[in-house]
């Protein structure tokens, strides 16, 4: 059975509670999920780290640990608690917390209840499209059950490989660059070419939220940062479901408002529209000419995978931006708009008569990041490992 001690620090980085964890095997899951790494004997967790959002505006607040401990023994939570914990390797992670758990769930019809019933469906959908994993979401290591006794009661914990800031937290900052903007975007549009969609609407500008970028990556300079080459995360997958995506316009600069008919994807428009990319401007504007030619090619290639022409269109009409796969390139003839799309390191075609939704995990890893390839997320296996016992969690 996997195990890990999750160890709570005072200001002073002295131990203050220390507790074991084990993982459980989630009803109606039987993985794949990430092994958690076996060098990984402890997490610590700075005072600093333990987190709620607020309720008035969504952003990250820092959360005492004696409040922290009380989640749910007085009053149905808004919030969950969540924590940046980090391994003596520096590795860090993202727990989230349903402290003192059998209690909280006695009410089948709370809060606290739905909860733990988020926390379980984001854990089952990180399962069942586990083609995005580690690519699109940060890498899931499962659900997991620690006994604190006084504390806490019994805590069930969902661990999952630190994704960075929400952009909802960025928008204020001198992160809320173009080019990060473009990257949300892009993100956005390569979940619903794999054939899903985080809710079905992003109905407002804090759903962003679930939007995450790894700007603690100690490996990019702060230019790098700014300059959209950040890995962007989804979280909080309790509400994903399957889509197919009829956007006919990419989420950039388009230097106009454009309703929902018009766009083609409720999702991606409302994005659009969050990150500020809808606002009358000076550009020109090319919206009406690439919805032409898109449904032009569409007539033309009936058998050709929307991803593909989106690829096009955007190498067409919008050329100046970053590409949504930074390893693909397209090749189109202007008279009969016969199109090549090729992986840009392989310098290999790529079908474009199949369906994104239809690229493994390795496909969908190398056609975004290309050579970094060479330095993959983790793998994603089928484990077993600790989901034996009870078949209810905690």
């Amino acid at each position: 059975m996997a195990q890990v001690q999750i160890q709570f620090q005072d200001s002073s980085q002295r131990p203050l509670h220390t507790y074991l964890a084990d993982r459980r095997r989630i009803p109606g899951a039987s993985g794949p999920f990430n092994p958690f790494p076996p060098e990984i004997h402890i997490l610590t967790i700075a005072p600093q780290h333990v987190h709620m959002n607020r309720i008035e505006d969504d952003l990250r607040g820092v959360l005492p640990l004696r409040e922290a401990r009380a989640w749910a023994l007085e009053y149905d939570e808004e919030r969950l608690v969540y924590a940046k914990a980090q391994a003596a390797d520096g590795r860090s992670f993202c727990l989230r917390f349903l402290f003192n758990a059998k209690f909280a769930l006695h009410d089948k019809h709370s809060e606290n209840y739905n909860h733990y019933l988020r926390m379980l469906k984001d854990a089952d959908n990180y399962v069942q499209h586990s083609r995005i994993a580690g690519v699109l979401t940060p890498p899931h290591y499962g659900l997991w059950a620690m006994d604190t006794g006084a504390f806490a009661g019994m805590v069930l914990v969902s661990i999952t490989r630190w994704g960075g800031q929400t952009w909802h937290s960025l928008r204020q900052t001198e992160f809320n660059t173009e080019a990060n903007r473009i990257l949300v975007g892009r993100t956005l549009e390569m979940l619903h070419d794999t054939g899903l969609e985080f809710n079905g609407g992003m109905g407002s500008r804090s759903d962003l939220r679930h939007v995450l970028l790894d700007l603690d990556d100690p490996r990019l300079s702060k230019t790098s940062k700014l300059e959209g080459h950040a890995r962007c995360y989804i979280v909080g997958l309790s509400d994903l479901r399957e889509h197919v995506c009829d956007r006919k316009l990419p989420s950039l600069p388009l230097g106009r408002d454009v309703r929902v008919p018009e766009f083609g994807c409720r999702e991606i428009r409302h994005t659009s529209f969050y990150l500020d990319f809808l606002e009358e401007s000076p550009i020109r504007d090319v919206a009406t000419d690439a919805i032409q030619w898109l449904n032009e090619c569409q007539n033309r290639h009936q058998s050709h995978a929307q991803w593909a022409l989106l690829v096009a269109q955007r190498n067409k009409w919008f050329a100046q931006h970053p590409a949504v796969y930074s390893n693909l390139t397209a090749s189109v003839e202007d008279d009969t708009g016969e199109m090549v799309i090729s992986e840009t390191v392989a310098a290999s075609p790529v079908p474009i008569d199949h369906p994104a939704s239809n690229w493994t995990r390795l496909e969908l890893a190398t056609r975004v990041f290309g050579e970094w390839t060479k330095r993959p997320p983790a793998v994603v296996v089928n484990q077993n490992e600790g989901f034996s016992g009870s078949t209810s969690v905690p």
